[in-house]
């Protein structure tokens, strides 16, 4: 027993230290310097991770040392045929129940008189403790990743901002959409467009609502003095309207100016790719140096290709039709997101739920500007969301990264036969995950 609980605290520390690390290490390289800030976060992803060893090392030992209870750490099924099903089912039962009620008044009376006393059993202590603990056998996951949220919050609430909640609840929609078949291939490059003309319009017109750490990356990739940019959208309503190419691009064609831009935005895409293709590419199981560089060439080429259509675009439009607007701005950004036909369709998907999380972000943060939400907005139900939205996506363990599942976290890592699907072994877990880590987003 004694040896057993030292390798629980041994596989639980181990969890809460690479949690420290995985945050401290590179943001204390990347700052230069060590915060209280920066301290304060990666304790709490620490936490969270050990939280999660630790309520999965408590399933295996009450599976251990009780065989009757059986914990369902099944991933939920998204088959469309059963969700279709589910649906016929319950509008069948609520006609049959309409139907009966039309056919004799007296019917919803028995109807009432059923559910009062069926509630009154559902209300005893036992009941409700019965059905506390079967939900905890049914749903281990969505329990375990709410209460390691739940702790992580506690040491730093400033985890549960708007974009780090609406990007885990964007992943959750990925995850348990049930009809992603029915949608067209397109879909992703849709979303990506529709968000960029949100995005790039606000960086220009509106940039106050954009969050701070975004809009510095905008205002470096895009490559221009944002200044200027500024100024032409400043006014709107100058007679004669300014003209966009003059003072874009004063002493060159369009072509040249695109040409040049585009070589330039190449050079600043490398600076983010190169340190960040390397990194995964450290910690990958897999070392492919050709797929690290056609990886590092799609991506570059996405990046430089958005920037050079979201601005060169403008030549064409405000030429005809000169002045700046939002609604122009929006009209011609969008083809910014074709640039994602470079990208594998899997990393498509990746960078539509990246720049929609922002652009959610920018629509609410706008409803706090126009005072149609309190300026400090609802904090308590965005921890809540943010809460439930960790815990369901680790109910689809299997479609996060094998660094977070695995390497972290080390979900359905536990030897023991039966236990996370019958999975004996940490290389099953990784054909089933991914079957290649560099198409994980970073």
């Amino acid at each position: 027993v004694i040896k057993e609980i030292w390798e629980d605290i041994y596989h639980v520390s181990a969890g809460g230290l690479k949690g420290f690390l995985i945050y401290f290490g590179p943001f204390s390289v990347l700052k230069r310097k060590s915060s209280t800030k920066i301290t304060r976060r990666a304790i709490a992803i620490g936490a969270f991770a050990a939280s999660i060893r630790l309520i999965e090392r408590i399933y295996y030992r009450i599976e251990q040392y009780n065989p009757d209870i059986k914990f369902r750490f099944q991933q939920p099924s998204t088959d469309e045929e059963l969700y279709k099903k589910g649906i016929k089912n319950k509008i069948k039962s609520l006609k049959a129940f309409f139907k009966n009620i039309n056919e004799s008044p007296y019917n919803i009376i028995i109807f009432l008189k059923n559910f009062f006393l069926k509630l009154k059993c559902l209300l005893s202590i036992k009941h409700i403790f019965s059905i506390m603990f079967n939900f905890v056998k049914n749903y281990p996951r969505l329990i375990q990743g709410m209460f390691a949220m739940t702790v992580a919050l506690l040491i730093d609430s400033s985890i549960s901002s708007s974009v780090f909640t609406l990007w885990i609840l964007m992943r959750v929609i990925r995850f348990a959409f049930p009809f992603k078949s029915y949608l067209p291939s397109w879909t992703p490059i849709f979303f990506l467009c529709l968000s960029s003309s949100h995005v790039l319009s606000s960086w220009i017109m509106a940039p106050d609502e954009l969050d701070p750490l975004y809009l510095k990356f905008l205002n470096v990739h895009g490559g221009h003095d944002v200044r200027i940019l500024r100024y032409l959208g400043g006014d709107t309503e100058r007679i004669p309207p300014i003209y966009h190419c003059p003072i874009v691009h004063p002493d060159s064609s369009h072509i040249s100016f695109a040409l040049r831009f585009f070589k330039d935005a190449v050079t600043r895409s490398l600076k983010v790719y190169i340190p960040i293709s390397l990194l995964f590419f450290a910690m990958s199981k897999r070392r492919d140096v050709t797929i690290f560089f056609e990886n590092l060439i799609r991506s570059t080429l996405f990046l430089s290709t958005y920037c050079t259509m979201a601005l060169c675009s403008g030549c064409l439009l405000y030429n005809t039709f000169p002045g700046w607007n939002r609604l122009k701005l929006a009209s011609h950004t969008w083809v910014a997101g074709l640039a994602a036909f470079f990208e594998l369709p899997s990393r498509r998907i990746d960078l539509a739920s990246y720049v929609c999380t922002y652009a959610l972000d920018g629509l609410y943060r706008s409803l706090k500007k126009y005072k149609f939400l309190p300026e400090n907005g609802y904090p308590l139900i965005g921890k809540l969301i943010l809460i439930l939205s960790v815990g369901i996506s680790l109910c689809y363990w299997k479609n996060l990264p094998s660094l977070i599942s695995i390497w972290l976290l080390r979900i359905g890592s536990t030897p023991k036969s039966g236990h996370i699907e019958n999975n004996n072994n940490e290389n099953d877990n990784d054909n089933n995950i991914n079957s290649n880590d560099n198409d994980n987003d970073s």
